[in-house]
């Protein structure tokens, strides 16, 4: 067996070496399938009203606590010192829960335009 030369080595690799990558189009790009079920399981129905419930419950919870703050001061209750804070706040508990009945009855009805706000 005769060694190769140095071009022969040369060309071997050139000839062996992978392709060069195209540029990425649009069509290569990886297609992610839509969610099929949510944390353990449960069908992505239950796991948006799950949510909802959640958020629902915090917002309230951000209402009631403005609340009693506002209206009885001298109650044990773990708010801001600001008092104009509690009221944005509260403020934003209550454009929450509009949006949020607005998801649940977008559920409700199956219409997905009130999912999306």
């Amino acid at each position: 067996l005769k060694p190769l030369s140095h071009t022969s080595w040369i060309l071997i690799q050139y000839r062996t070496r992978r392709p060069r990558s195209r540029p990425c189009n649009s069509r290569d790009m990886a297609y992610c399938r839509p969610a099929g079920q949510f944390c353990c399981g449960c069908s992505v129905l239950h796991g948006v009203k799950l949510i909802l419930l959640v958020h629902f419950a915090v917002n309230v919870l951000l209402i009631l606590q403005a609340i009693g703050l506002v209206f009885f001061p001298q109650g044990n209750w773990m708010g801001a010192e600001s008092l104009g804070f509690e009221v944005a706040l509260a403020g934003y508990g209550l454009a929450g829960c509009a949006i949020i009945i607005a998801a649940g009855y977008g559920i409700a009805t199956k219409t997905e335009g009130f999912l999306r706000v």
